[in-house]
């Protein structure tokens, strides 16, 4: 049994990074944002104050581990929860998404990045005809970024979108190409 304990920790010892590689270690961001909506009631009679009645809240926790693998090489999870309650009328919901994406420094004038995000959504309600209106939503995304010259940068991008109802009725699907200029 020692026998195994120390063949594990010699295979440990030998995998871990060489001496002239900088260890770094993920980063951790946990968020909390939060919010209310609220309403004008006009005043019914004159000489009435104008009143505000709460409308909705929204909670959203979002956590982020972003890796930097080497100096070229920078990845990304992302993870959320949100839940918008509406008070006084249907349409409320819960989402939640995770999205891993990664940013590669190809050469010094070269940066590609990549995204794919999963999202479900869970409304309270049916619509008025008795469907269902929770969704799976699907995102891919990729860019590069041309650096022309010293302060000049190319941005071409492309984004596809697929939102999968349960009710196909609802199903869509949008692409976007975008080209983007800095000169930052």
């Amino acid at each position: 049994m020692n026998r195994h304990i120390w063949l594990a920790a010699g295979l440990l010892l030998l995998a871990r990074p060489g001496v002239g590689q900088d260890m770094k270690l993920p980063v951790f961001f946990l968020r909390y944002d939060g919010g209310l909506g609220y309403e004008e009631i006009l005043p019914a009679e004159e000489g009435e104050e104008e009143e505000i009645e709460p409308y909705s809240q929204r909670h959203r926790v979002t956590l982020r581990i972003k890796e930097e693998w080497s100096g070229t090489l920078v990845t990304n999870l992302s993870a959320a929860v949100s839940r918008k309650t509406y008070t006084r009328e249907k349409g409320s919901y819960t989402y939640f998404y995770l999205y891993p994406d990664l940013a590669w420094a190809v050469s010094e004038n070269i940066k590609w990045t990549c995204g794919f995000r999963s999202k479900f959504t869970d409304y309270d309600e049916e619509d008025e005809a008795g469907h269902s209106k929770d969704l799976t939503s699907l995102l891919a995304k990729t860019g590069f970024t041309f650096k022309v010259a010293d302060r000049l940068k190319i941005m071409p991008a492309y984004q596809a979108a697929f939102d999968l109802h349960e009710y196909a009725g609802y199903s869509q699907a949008t692409q976007t190409f975008g080209l983007g200029i800095s000169s930052v």
